[in-house]
């Protein structure tokens, strides 16, 4: 079976900064394990906005949940946390009144900050694509560009 290789041009992220996509993964992981383990934890979308706000939502959630979930991971990089800080700063904003009919998120907060970190996932990896490949199907080519 032939696989098609496509030149490093063609699929290419353009994070707006080096950052790095497995610690926007890990964090989601982190806050899912916090939902499974605590599903009545209260955290409001004002703590969220704020902590996000001033670049400290993963302070937040480290301050409130660290005894629950292992956070070593970003804090062993205290310059990709601060890159990840802003990201989630820039995304909760994007989101901020917006939440319910955005993300589907009207009552936790542990869902909201999960929302934003998906958010901030796409605003900072989502491919942009310079010269689709070749795809005979015009409505996937276009959904491609897009």
């Amino acid at each position: 079976m032939k696989t098609t290789s496509f030149p490093p041009s063609t699929l290419n992220p353009q994070p707006s900064t080096n950052l790095n996509l497995i610690s926007f993964t890990y964090l989601g992981f982190l806050i899912n394990q916090i939902i499974d383990e605590c599903p009545n934890a209260r955290l409001s979308f004002a703590e969220i906005h704020a902590a996000a706000d001033c670049g400290r939502l993963v302070a937040l959630l480290i301050t409130r949940f660290g005894q629950i979930a292992d956070f070593y991971f970003l804090q062993s990089d205290p310059a990709q946390l601060a890159q990840v800080e802003t990201a989630l700063r820039d995304a909760a904003s994007a989101l901020e009144g917006r939440e319910a009919g955005t993300v589907g998120v009207s009552r936790s907060g542990l869902c909201l900050a999960q929302a934003v970190v998906l958010e901030a996932i796409q605003q900072q990896f989502w491919p942009r694509l310079r010269n689709p490949p070749h795809c005979p199907d015009p409505a996937l080519r276009r959904s491609w560009a897009n």
